[in-house]
């Protein structure tokens, strides 16, 4: 359903009537692959990844997408300047259709999906199409999709779970063999039917593990034990390297995680080069490498005492600022300090202020150091799979 709708939205981009597809599920659905499937023929493509570290970088996501067509940055642009700016280029282009593929747009920073909401809404009489991945929390992005749907300007898609039969068909395939009904059955229960955690329990049992002792355990305790396993036997250096990478995001640049992990260029390379011989990592372009399954990075992430994801936080950081990655045209003046007072979110596609009623916490993702605000939204039961939590601790940040 998922890549009919994408398919669909791409079709009628290239007929001039653009529109925008958002597609949401838990870690390890498939939405990165349904987004890697996006190929350029006919397409201009733009694309751009969302990640923790960066979600204080006003227009990040965005500017990474619309890179591709030639749009500079232009720090001393107002909003509503740089919306109506950025719309211009798209109104304008008379090259390829443009596709511009957003995954984890969850992570997106706010300025970035105001400048979403803005262009999604205006697409209709055009030849670009949007297409983005998210997972339900943090929930700006979901929300933001979710308006645009109600006003007719997007289309969302929920990835389901596979269910009993599927999930039977998808262990055969991986083993290369039909398991008995009652370990189908097993594995399916202990998966919840995520296809991530369905294809490593078939790698494992075509490597003659006994998952039995998981049989008992739920379905959230059986997955985080099942990548639990994919680690054990890892060396220190390497542990190190790959926690470092789990704070910098899905995909991220195999130098700054050595630095950040304290090894010289030598060790750290042969590291990375080991994490990729055991399919945890595997290349990504431009020079930069990402790990094999999103729930790698997460139980990475979970697993860290709050200390150490603190300090790695504010050692990332630093870091990117060093690098200029979180500077470009200026932008690092505007990063979110500690104790600075959030902005409210903005009404979508307007740049006005919308109340919610909430306070956020916004700036402790961005940065260690902030209070999470009290009165969260309290995490909906056996979610656990599929959220990231933030630097201070099992919460996610909003």
């Amino acid at each position: 359903m998922a890549a009919d709708a994408i398919h669909e939205r791409l079709a009628e981009a290239q007929a001039g009537r653009g529109g925008a597809v958002f597609v949401h599920g838990d870690a390890g659905m498939g939405k990165s692959w349904l987004l890697g499937g996006i190929a350029d023929a006919g397409f201009h493509v733009g694309r751009a990844h969302g990640s923790p570290i960066a979600s204080g970088i006003p227009f990040e996501v965005m500017t990474q997408a619309l890179a591709a067509l030639g749009v500079g940055d232009q720090p001393t642009d107002t909003l509503a300047g740089r919306c109506h700016r950025m719309w211009q280029a798209l109104e304008s282009w008379s090259g390829d259709p443009v596709v511009l593929v957003v995954d984890d747009l969850h992570w997106a920073d706010a300025d970035s999906l105001t400048l979403l909401a803005f262009l999604c809404r205006r697409l209709a009489a055009s030849r670009v199409a949007v297409v983005a991945a998210l997972r339900a929390w943090p929930p700006a992005a979901l929300d933001l999709a979710r308006d645009l749907e109600e006003s007719g300007c997007a289309r969302t898609v929920e990835l389901e779970p596979l269910g009993e039969r599927s999930s039977a068909a998808f262990l055969a395939l991986r083993t290369g063999h039909e398991l008995p009904a009652r370990t189908a059955r097993t594995v399916w229960a202990m998966c919840a039917g995520n296809p991530l955690l369905l294809d490593h329990a078939a790698r494992l049992l075509a490597d003659g593990a006994d998952l039995g002792s998981l049989e008992t355990r739920s379905p959230d305790l059986a997955g985080r034990e099942l990548l639990v396993r994919r680690f054990v036997g890892a060396t220190t250096e390497a542990m190190r390297c790959a926690r470092a990478g789990s704070v910098l995001g899905l995909s991220f640049d195999p130098g700054a995680a050595m630095e950040l992990a304290g090894l010289d260029t030598e060790a750290g390379d042969d590291t990375v080069a080991g994490l990729q011989r055991e399919r945890l990592l595997r290349e990504a372009p431009g020079g930069r490498v990402e790990f094999v399954h999103p729930l790698f990075q997460q139980i990475l992430y979970e697993e860290m005492p709050t200390s150490t994801r603190l300090r790695l936080h504010a050692l990332a950081f630093a870091l990117l600022m060093r690098r200029g990655v979180a500077g470009r045209g200026g932008r690092a003046r505007a990063a979110r300090k500690p104790g600075r007072r959030p902005a409210c979110r903005r009404r979508a596609g307007t740049g006005r202020p919308r109340r919610t009623g909430r306070r956020s916490d916004r700036d402790g993702r961005a940065l260690p150091g902030g209070r999470p605000s009290p009165g969260r939204r309290p995490r909906r039961p056996g979610a656990g799979a599929g959220r990231r939590p933030g630097p201070h601790g099992g919460r996610p940040g909003r």
